[in-house]
This record gives C-alpha cells, sequence and structure tokens, in this order.
C-alpha cells in the first residue's frame, strides 16, 4: 500500500498506476485478515464476532480514511504539497506495520497467530 503513494505525486499515467499498486496491497491486507480470522475463532473466540466486528472496523477505517483523503486534497493542491502529503502518508503506513509487525509479546501480537505446522507440532 506504501508503495501505491510514491506514485501519487506524479501525473497520468503514473498516478493510475500507483492507484492499481495500493488498491492490490489493500486486497492482500484484506484477504490477510480473512485468513488470520479462521484461526482466532478456532482459538475459542466466536467467529461471528471476529467477522463482525473485523468487517466493522474495516468500514470504519475506511470512511474515516475517506474523510481525512478529502480534507488532505481539499487543503494540499500544489504538486510539491502533494508530494510531502503522500511520504507523511507512507512514513505512518510503515510506523503502523513496524509496531503492528513488532509487538515485544508474542501472546499479544501478530507472534499470536502461528501457521498450522507449528501449532500441530506444538500439540504432538
Amino acid at each position: 500500500m506504501a508503495a501505491g503513494f510514491l506514485f501519487l505525486p506524479l501525473h497520468e499515467p503514473w498516478n493510475v498506476i500507483g492507484t492499481a499498486v495500493h488498491q492490490a496491497g489493500y486486497q492482500y491486507f484484506y484477504i490477510v485478515l480473512w485468513a488470520l480470522w479462521p484461526v482466532l475463532a478456532s482459538r475459542g473466540v466466536p467467529a461471528g464476532w471476529i467477522a463482525g466486528w473485523g468487517l466493522l472496523s474495516i468500514q470504519l477505517g475506511q470512511f474515516a480514511g475517506s474523510i481525512a483523503a478529502a480534507l488532505a486534497v481539499s487543503v494540499v493542491n500544489t504538486d510539491p504539497g502533494m508530494a510531502m502529503l503522500s511520504a507523511g502518508i507512507i512514513f505512518a503506513i510503515l510506523i503502523i506495520a513496524l509496531f503492528a509487525l513488532g509487538s515485544g509479546k508474542a501472546s499479544t501480537g501478530w507472534g499470536y497467530v502461528k501457521p498450522m505446522e507449528e501449532a500441530e507440532a506444538r500439540n504432538a
């Protein structure tokens, strides 16, 4: 997703390519979430609760992002300003990824979800 923002301040056709790259990254993220939810459900969390709250969170995030994007584009209307906005968004995405993936406790962060082979080997 961050790579798509590299192309945002450029002119056509590059900004269209950036949109495609961003959407591919977003769809990958969405698929990863759908793959993680059954793993969490297999550990005792109700599947309906996971899917419902997960989808609500995604939709609320998209809504908030759409509002923030509309406000940012209305304020920033120059090419250098759009480049700085893109750089800031890339920075934010990478920092969020760092903290989401870099949890110090394996029992609470992304480390909580283990591949099936590892979980089966541990149970054997």
